[in-house]
């Protein structure tokens, strides 16, 4: 094990319209905010890499920045929505898909578009 690794709990109560800095060293900035909608981020920034992770939103990468180019695709999302249905917020960099089914068009699978991951509503982590 490393000496420089460390666990941040998470919990709701630190992500509201303030940025709050939960980890800052010579090489990493963590901060946790909330988007307009609500929904949770987790900023991480070094000095070549920006990331926005969505903690409770599936744990999706919403945003990611690499050498100041964005990575991300281009959607009309600015910003993920409340909403947990897929496409009601589209647009993440990264998103996990259905760990039990992903949604393809059948009689046999009636999980949701790209199943029950992208835009599951975690309560906790680190």
């Amino acid at each position: 094990m490393h000496d420089d690794l460390a666990t941040i709990p998470l919990t709701r109560d630190l992500f509201d319209e303030r940025e709050r800095v939960l980890l800052e060293t010579s090489h990493t900035r963590i901060t946790a905010s909330a988007f307009a909608s609500g929904v949770a981020a987790l900023t991480i920034v070094t000095p070549r890499v920006q990331a926005v992770l969505l903690p409770f939103r599936g744990q999706q990468v919403w945003r990611y920045r690499v050498d100041g180019e964005e990575m991300t695709m281009r959607t009309h999302f600015d910003e993920p929505a409340r909403s947990t249905k897929f496409g009601e917020t589209y647009g993440p960099f990264m998103l996990h898909c259905g760990l039990t089914g992903i949604g393809a068009p059948s009689p046999q699978d009636t999980h949701a578009h790209h199943g029950e991951l992208p835009n599951l509503d975690v309560s906790s982590g680190w």
